[in-house]
């Protein structure tokens, strides 16, 4: 509903429905799609008054007598189209009232337009902004009450603890998702044994699969050593981060230091810290050791036994074909090293986190000689 401002007497009142403008044709002369009154109405007035009468003369006449016909006629006889000065020269008095009366009323309808525009946007921008509030705070209460559901606590006889998210399957509680693998401290157990009620330290954090560790995590030995990395079937696999048991002084986290659910970012490493490459747990190089010149010796193929089995056992761990290769440059970007193959000068660009390889020990090229 729009209310003019202009009307002396507060009468002048209409609604418009923006989808079903009464002058929206591209012939409309009047430049205002919304004008409450239809042109028949506009072209009546006009003939009874005479045809010197503009379209926005008119117009502004039926703005003026609320759109009744008789009430705009009245109106234009009782302003003249112009006036005579002194000196003989026309001054803009008249009708032209009645085509200023029509401006008028559409610039302040225009404005109008806007706000409402505005305001309605800003209820509708509202509801549909409290909407998506209540239908996150429904998704975060889902996935709450999904994390609880999954949520489970598995003790062993050893005195170790599972905590964290796992699968029921047919009423054995597996470890599934990120957890925590609690193990009874050395001392406590020895003194006061195992059933009473003993401390745990953390020995692994991160992602299992399956009641396997398997993804991201940090394993912790009891020296107070950890190494940060990629895990596959309960073994250590790739690159990682290793933490020396020489705590940084520098360190303001307290605990365990860097939980697995932190970013991996090897290019800020403290100074009690090393990159670390390992194989099914095994220890194959530091990263500092994967210089320029340095030998390789790539593996092609990785068999890890019967995947059934609960642990993969080390002397079931079988490298396939290998190829050996020497460093030329790494990549921090990419964390890709450039290898050239053996004697030859075929290179390509291989990323070693995930890469099954060993470093071959530097061996003289020539005979010794005696002394």
């Amino acid at each position: 509903m729009y209310k003019s401002m202009l009307d002396p007497s507060g009468g002048l009142t209409f609604e418009f429905d923006p989808l079903r403008p009464l002058h929206a044709n591209e012939d409309s002369r009047l430049q205002w799609p919304e004008f409450p009154y239809k042109q028949v109405t506009i072209d009546r007035v006009r003939a009874r008054a005479g045809k010197e009468l503009t379209e926005e003369a008119a117009a502004g006449a039926l703005l003026m007598a609320c759109g009744q016909e008789t009430g705009a006629l009245f109106q234009v006889t009782q302003h003249n189209r112009e006036d005579e000065g002194e000196d003989g020269h026309t001054i803009e008095t008249g009708w032209r009232v009645l085509e200023r009366r029509f401006l008028d009323e559409r610039a302040a309808f225009r404005q109008a337009k806007r706000e409402f525009i505005r305001g309605e946007k800003a209820k509708v921008v509202s509801i549909l902004d409290a909407q998506a509030a209540k239908e996150r705070a429904q998704q975060e209460q889902a996935e709450l009450a999904a994390w609880k559901a999954r949520q489970i606590v598995k003790r062993h006889e050893d005195g170790s603890k599972y905590d964290g998210d796992g699968v029921n399957e047919n009423g054995v509680l597996i470890p599934h998702g990120f957890g925590t693998l609690w193990v009874p401290e050395e001392k406590y157990l020895t003194n006061v044994g195992r059933g009473a009620d003993i401390k745990r330290v953390v020995r692994y954090e991160g992602d299992w699969k399956d009641g396997f560790m398997h993804g991201c995590g940090t394993y912790f030995w009891a020296s107070g050593e950890s190494w940060k990395g990629n895990f596959l079937r309960d073994e250590m696999q790739g690159k990682g981060v290793y933490t020396s048991s020489e705590r940084d002084p520098d360190e303001l986290n307290s605990g365990r230091g860097d939980t697995a659910r932190e970013s991996n970012n090897c290019e800020a490493l403290r100074p009690n810290q090393r990159i670390r490459y390992l194989d099914a747990s095994q220890h194959v190089c530091w990263g500092d050791e994967l210089v320029r010149g340095c030998r390789v010796r790539l593996f092609d193929n990785r068999h890890f036994g019967d995947p059934l089995v609960s642990v993969v056992k080390r002397y079931n761990v079988d490298l396939g074909e290998e190829t050996e290769a020497v460093v030329v440059r790494y990549d921090p970007k990419t964390d890709r090293h450039l290898l050239r193959k053996g004697e030859t000068e075929e290179t390509r660009w291989l990323s070693l986190s995930n890469t099954n390889f060993r470093v071959v020990v530097s061996r003289p090229i020539a005979r010794l000689l005696d002394e």
